[in-house]
């Protein structure tokens, strides 16, 4: 498990957890997060998850009662230039709330200052209006715009590709980290 955070903690995704990623897959919510499956996934599917993204995933479970209420996904881990993918999917029962943030800043935390990675990337759709603006918010620099990177529901859609360095990560780290723990 990682350190935990003042309201959830992430602990490493084992393949018992299945049921979880087959029910977000399933429900059709969570399209993005599950945009690079390109078949119908099976429970062995989902068993394996973490190993076929070549990273690592973790659950994000509440610290209160330890409802698990997303995923995050760190992926691509590329050793000679130390970066890492990162995708993170919040349980719609929980969006909007500082659960999400919370993730965000214990994965950044985990990626820059626990493994000491220079560069993490996140990529979202083009159309993700509301996280574009959030990244926005945060100032979170557009390295580039992937054409016609992801299909969903038959649509073939652009990505924009952030990219967050260590330094810049710390400070985004701390201006979380205020806004959680000031609430």
């Amino acid at each position: 498990m990682l350190s935990p955070g003042k309201n959830i903690h992430l602990i490493p995704y084992e393949p018992k957890d299945w049921d979880l990623l087959y029910r977000w897959f399933y429900s059709g919510k969570y399209k993005e997060f599950f945009r690079d499956i390109d078949r119908a996934p099976t429970s062995e599917y989902f068993q394996q998850y973490a190993n076929f993204r070549n990273g690592s995933a973790f659950l994000v479970k509440t610290n209160e009662d330890f409802k698990t209420v997303g995923m995050v996904v760190v992926y691509e881990f590329k050793a000679t230039t130390s970066q890492a993918h990162f995708a993170m999917l919040i349980d719609e029962q929980f969006q909007k709330t500082l659960l999400g943030l919370e993730t965000i800043y214990l994965t950044m935390k985990y990626l820059f200052e626990d493994l000491g990675l220079r560069k993490m990337v996140i990529e979202i759709l083009a159309s993700n209006n509301d996280f574009v603006r959030y990244m926005e918010m945060y100032s979170v620099p557009i390295e580039a715009t992937l054409l016609q990177e992801a299909k969903i529901d038959g649509f073939i859609q652009n990505v924009f590709r952030f990219s967050v360095f260590r330094d810049f990560g710390d400070k985004i780290i701390k201006r979380i980290g205020e806004k959680i723990y000031a609430s």
